[in-house]
């Protein structure tokens, strides 16, 4: 019998969301959405250079469609 491999993380959505109002950020009207299956390394690259007291990442629970 073959080993099986783990079955891989699912696919996450992430956003930034502004502290001060909860709203997450849109460019041209569209959210800025970031899809990755590990999400702490994805909200660490996404926040590099930007200010937490400003800035959150937002991750949304997964989406049984992009699994």
């Amino acid at each position: 019998m073959s080993p099986v491999s783990p079955s891989p993380r699912p696919v996450r959505a992430l956003r930034f969301v502004a502290c001060g109002t909860g709203q997450a950020y849109r460019i041209n009207g569209r959210l800025l959405t970031v899809y990755a299956r590990d999400t702490e390394q994805a909200a660490r690259e996404m926040m590099l250079g930007r200010d937490p007291r400003r800035w959150r990442v937002q991750i949304l629970p997964p989406d049984p469609r992009l699994a």
